[in-house]
């Protein structure tokens, strides 16, 4: 091997995933009777590829905030101020030197947990939809 580990790989961005993955699943015959049908530019992207993304926006908007709620080091680094700190953050002072109350930080990691669950119920079809676009060829 070339000394290159898993680690090293940089994970993509939602951006990357969105402008790669998309046009994978986009067809562009649909665009083309769109246009036949009398749609300008701007009514093919609004009327054919919006509604054809909604689910990769959708996952989109799942790990973007999932990855900024969860977000540690960042805030770690750079509040230095208890009210401004983060759920994460709020989770680490839970822990003493010499004893940890691991009743209160289970609660707590339940409940810093709960706005994610919530959020991905309420967007859960779109998420696997989002999920596998560009999976499935027919």
């Amino acid at each position: 091997m070339s000394g290159a580990s898993a680690g090293d790989r940089e994970e993509p961005s939602g951006p990357d995933v969105f402008q790669r993955d998309f046009p994978l699943s986009y067809h562009q015959p649909l665009a083309d009777a769109g246009r036949i049908d009398g749609c300008t530019d701007l009514g093919v992207s609004r009327h054919i590829r919006l509604p054809l993304s909604t689910g990769t926006l959708g996952t989109l908007l799942i790990f973007s905030f999932m990855a900024s709620w969860n977000d540690f080091l960042i805030p770690y680094l750079f509040i230095r101020e208890d009210r401004l700190r983060t759920i994460p953050l709020g989770l680490l002072y839970f822990q003493g030197a010499y004893v940890t109350e691991y009743r209160l930080l289970f609660a707590a990691i339940v409940i810093s947990f709960v706005p994610t669950l919530i959020l991905y119920l309420m967007f859960q079809r779109r998420f696997v939809e989002g999920i596998t676009v560009g999976a499935v060829r027919g």
